[in-house]
């Protein structure tokens, strides 16, 4: 019983401390708010599922770039379904999680234990397929609900705590950031597309992953607010088809002139005279 009266009232407290609180409207005020190009405060520190306190600049080597979601891993719903479709993604996508790209996972429940967090990063991992790396890449973290209301405000996420459910209300999404720890692009919902994360990488990554080939992709596209998918630039595409043609002519330019080098041809004063040689020999 004591117990029970002690979570109640940590349950009390924290819906006391939550950015946002609503019995009667349980989602006003829950949104993304798009703070592309704003920095997190990388000095936040949490705990990771093997109960170490770490600083979220642990993550950011300056090289590669990092996925983030902000769900609770007591949720049964929207939360569960942001997993599954990172899982899911992780899955489609060529680049290699903990190798060209890292991902973090924070709850923002701060009574959920790390005990918990390993438990649902174990549970995930099994569900993401061709990425031999991901243990050592996807980072599941718990927090004090200082940090997690300062990681909440700095990426623009506006969340409840519902007293009648006692459950948090948040929108759903997972935000693309630099190596730097800087917002790069935010994919709202569950249903992850693996080509816009894909070139969403390369391009958070400041080219420094991906094939010269993708990174040349990745130039002719550009983002589509309205659509919320990239889009090929046609112009783009056409300078650079342009370019690579050009590029291929000279190639071929230079080594037609490089194997003439290699293989000269005979003067033609000595085939000349070679061939009335020939034909005098012949009439003879």
């Amino acid at each position: 019983m004591l117990t029970r009266a002690v979570a109640q009232t940590n349950s009390s407290q924290v819906a006391a401390q939550a950015v946002a609180q609503s019995a009667t409207s349980p989602t006003k005020g829950v949104y993304y708010e798009q703070k592309v190009n704003h920095a997190i405060p990388l000095d936040l520190t949490f705990t990771n599922s093997r109960g170490q306190v770490v600083a979220l600049k642990q993550f950011f080597d300056g090289k590669h770039p990092v996925i983030l979601v902000t769900p609770f891993y007591r949720c049964k719903a929207g939360c569960t379904l942001e997993l599954q479709g990172m899982a899911d993604v992780f899955g489609k996508l060529q680049y290699k999680l903990g190798r060209d790209f890292t991902a973090l996972t924070i709850s923002i429940n701060p009574l959920e234990p790390p005990q918990l967090a390993a438990q649902t990063k174990e549970g995930y991992l099994k569900m993401t397929k061709n990425q031999p790396y991901a243990a050592e890449g996807w980072h599941f973290l718990v927090g004090t609900q200082k940090n997690i209301q300062a990681l909440a405000q700095a990426t623009g996420f506006h969340y409840n705590y519902n007293l009648q459910y006692q459950q948090f209300v948040h929108p759903t999404g997972i935000l693309v950031l630099t190596p730097q720890g800087r917002i790069y692009r935010y994919f709202f919902g569950t249903d992850y597309n693996p080509s816009d994360l894909k070139i969403a990488l390369i391009k958070a990554s400041q080219n420094q992953i991906g094939s010269p080939i993708d990174q040349i992709i990745a130039i002719c596209c550009t983002w589509n607010p309205t659509t919320g998918h990239y889009g090929v630039v046609i112009q783009r595409v056409i300078v650079g088809a342009g370019t690579l043609t050009v590029l291929a002519l000279a190639g071929l330019i230079g080594g037609l002139f490089y194997w003439e080098k290699k293989h000269p041809k005979l003067p033609l004063a000595a085939s000349t005279t070679e061939g009335e040689r020939h034909n005098a020999g012949g009439a003879i």
